[in-house]
Formats: structure tokens, C-alpha cells, sequence
């Protein structure tokens, strides 16, 4: 049984309906991420299975608009739809969105929201380690932080893991012959503060590559992990599970 930590159901089918049609019985849970103000509203016409936990939080593309306005939007939004976390959210220097500065605004400020509201955050950091770092040592939510879609080497994890309730999540990029420094990144991850995601629809692992990524291949991900690792697959499958109701499950029963 799988969990997929990180997944963008809008991006990957041209509807809700489809997408839930094409969520396999074998992903007990997944996380559907909501980046913009239309996304997150459009979770109130959903009802969501109970294998599907939503998240959400404003993109870094977005920090030219983040005002004072959008900032009590997002507090009565996580107050009224009651996020299992804060996120995608963080820094993004590969786009150049806005500025740094406007960028490292948004980022810290939903930071403090995750921390108002005991939140955990999922971060989308790229092309942007010091500046991620930095901002995490200072405005550290004081919740668990998931490092989305990890995609720096094993120097800057080293880092990260000396910061408080930092967890790290690995996405189907893991599977390329060019990925060697996720690789040896990975083997430096306690096995309690990892976890596994698609992203999808981006980063399809092999030996999907170069098709829209969807739910159903997470399981090349966990594969090809257990292998990098020497585990067997069913003992990965289990550590995730329980990562995943340690960090996660125990929000929704408090």
C-alpha cells in the first residue's frame, strides 16, 4: 500500500471526476496541493474521499499580488477549509517570480500562519538553498517541514538536519540516471523523516518518463527507493505509513 505525499490533482486530469477515478485502491492516502487563490477555492464545491487530504498555501509565482488582502484570505480560508498543512510554499530563484525579496516576504509569511495555526509546511525550494535555510532558521514554523520534492545533494541536506522537525520528500526525479546527488542525499534521510511523492503531474519516474505523472506511479518511486536503500519494499511501505500518521493523521484526530 502506498502514500503519495505530494500530488497536484487539478494539473493532472481535466477533471475532478477523472481524477478520482484514477486514484488505484492501493494508495491509502494522498495529498492533493492547492497553489492559488482559484485552486484553493475551488475546494469548496469538492467532497473529498477520505483517502484524499488537501493542502495548500500561495506558489512563489504568486508574490507580486500577496498583499495584506490576500494574507486574511488565506487566514479565513485555513480557518474555514482547515488544511491537513500549509503549502506548496517557499523560494523559487530558477523563475526569477518577483523579486527575492517579494518571494522571501510570501514564504515568511505563511510560515507564520503555519505556526498561528500548527501546521505543517510543505517547502518548494529551487535554486534557492541559503535563502530557504536562512528563512527556516529564523521564522522556523515550530511544526513539522517537509522539504517537497528534495533537489539539492547530500552537503545541503546535512543542513537542513539540524534544523528542528525537518522531514524530507523524494519525487519520481530520484529514478534518473542524471540524479545521483538525490541518491546519495537519500541514504543520509532517518528513516522516520522520510517520505515519497509524485508531484504529479511533473517528474514521472522511470520507467514512465516523458508522460504526464499520476497517482498510479508512485509505485516505481517506492521501488526504485527500496532498492537505492536495500529494503525490502513492504518494510519501506510501512516506515512511510508510519511517518505519515505520526506527522500527519494525528492532526485530524485533535
Amino acid at each position: 500500500m502506498y502514500i503519495d505525499t505530494h500530488c497536484h490533482l487539478s494539473h493532472c486530469f481535466p477533471s475532478f471526476e477523472e481524477a478520482l477515478q484514477n486514484i488505484p485502491k492501493d494508495i491509502t492516502y494522498l495529498i492533493d496541493i492547492s497553489i492559488s487563490p482559484n485552486e484553493i477555492l475551488s475546494l469548496t464545491q469538492k467532497i473529498l474521499p477520505e483517502k484524499i487530504l488537501s493542502a495548500f498555501g500561495f506558489y512563489p509565482e504568486l508574490c507580486e499580488q500577496w498583499n495584506e488582502e490576500q494574507k486574511q484570505n488565506l487566514k479565513h480560508w485555513i480557518k474555514t477549509l482547515h488544511p491537513l498543512a500549509i503549502g506548496e510554499i517557499g523560494l523559487d530563484y530558477h523563475h526569477h517570480y518577483g523579486t527575492p525579496f517579494l518571494q522571501q516576504r510570501l514564504f515568511i509569511d505563511q510560515l507564520e500562519l503555519a505556526s498561528l495555526y500548527h501546521k505543517p509546511v510543505l517547502i518548494h525550494s529551487r535554486d534557492a538553498f541559503d535563502d530557504t535555510f536562512s528563512i527556516l532558521q529564523n521564522f522556523h514554523p515550530g511544526t513539522p517541514v517537509i522539504l517537497h520534492c528534495y533537489g539539492y545533494g547530500p552537503a545541503e541536506l546535512e543542513k537542513f538536519l539540524t534544523l528542528p522537525d525537518i522531514y524530507v520528500s523524494f519525487a519520481g526525479n530520484i529514478t534518473y540516471p542524471s540524479a545521483q546527488l538525490l541518491r546519495d542525499a537519500l541514504h543520509l534521510v532517518p528513516r522516520e523523516r522520510l517520505f515519497l511523492e509524485t508531484d504529479a503531474p511533473y517528474l514521472s519516474p522511470v520507467p514512465m518518463r516523458g508522460k504526464r505523472n499520476q497517482p498510479d506511479y508512485i509505485r516505481y518511486t517506492y521501488d526504485h527507493v527500496s532498492k537505492i536503500l536495500s529494503w525490502e519494499l513492504s518494510e519501506l511501505c510501512q516506515q512511510i505509513q508510519n511517518n505519515f500518521s505520526r506527522i500527519f493523521l494525528s492532526k485530524l484526530t485533535k
